[in-house]
């Protein structure tokens, strides 16, 4: 599953920092492909990372 960082509710504006079980890295602000385990689905469901919405390209005629 794709998910980015959450929105910081002591900072508004900015993004929670959540750290990468596998790498120890900090996860990209502008998201990564995850897997779908314990780890993360517990992060989604306290809102320290979020599933964004798919952007659907549109042909125009």
């Amino acid at each position: 599953m794709f998910v980015k960082p959450g929105p910081n509710p002591e900072i508004p504006g900015t993004l929670l920092k959540v750290r990468v079980p596998r790498t120890h890295g900090l996860l990209p602000d502008a998201g990564q492909e995850v897997p779908e385990n314990a780890f993360w689905l517990q992060r989604l469901a306290h809102g320290d990372v979020v599933i964004p919405p798919k952007i659907i390209a549109r042909k125009d005629a």
